[in-house]
């Protein structure tokens, strides 16, 4: 053997092992480091998944919350109606009373306000029931429009009420305010201005 392979073989023996051994505890190092590092992802993931499980959780409870709320609300009905005047009917199909019934605004084609006030010939207090309409109940709330100057618009007997687009409001039986145009879609009042 020449001298350089026995030199070899010596540097391998001396520092060889030594080598080798700092290899193996490099590479149980570095698995060590990447499991941790892909345990630190799984647990990312999961919690990442675990709020966005609650999130929808969250969502749909709200959703419900607010069918249940809008339960009564979407069971009462207006009607515009009438020969020759307009009366608006307010009827609560529900099986609660509702509270401070209001029309708020009246409407037509190009015209998206119309000026109007309660009839003043109609019979007995068309305002009694804004306190309370009671449950299976109708309210008729006669109407007469307004021109420029304050004064009543003469109706044809006959004429057609179709085209009115009546917004009112009132509050349910568990003091909930909300509001609707015609029979659409009840809105909550959240707040009064």
């Amino acid at each position: 053997m020449d001298r350089v392979a026995l030199d070899r073989r010596r540097h391998a023996r001396a520092y060889g092992s030594r080598h080798v051994g700092c290899g193996r505890r490099q590479e149980r190092r570095l698995v060590l480091g990447l499991g941790e590092w892909v345990g630190g992802v799984g647990s990312i993931a999961a919690a990442a998944t675990a709020l966005w499980i609650a999130h929808q959780d969250w969502r749909r409870a709200d959703a419900e919350q607010n069918d249940r709320a809008k339960a009564q609300a979407r069971l009462i009905a207006l009607r515009v109606g009438g020969i020759g005047a307009i009366n608006i009917d307010v009827t609560n199909h529900s099986s609660e009373p509702v509270f401070m019934v209001e029309i708020e605004r009246i409407a037509l084609g190009q015209r998206p306000k119309l000026e109007w006030r309660v009839r003043r010939t109609a019979r007995g207090n068309p305002s009694d029931f804004r306190q309370i309409l009671l449950a299976g109940k109708t309210h008729t709330v006669p109407v007469e429009l307004l021109d420029q100057q304050g004064e009543p618009i003469a109706r044809g007997l006959g004429e057609q009420n179709d085209g009115y687009l009546v917004t009112f409001s009132f509050a349910d039986a568990m003091g909930l305010r909300w509001h609707s145009t015609g029979n659409g879609e009840p809105k909550r009042i959240l707040n009064e201005d």
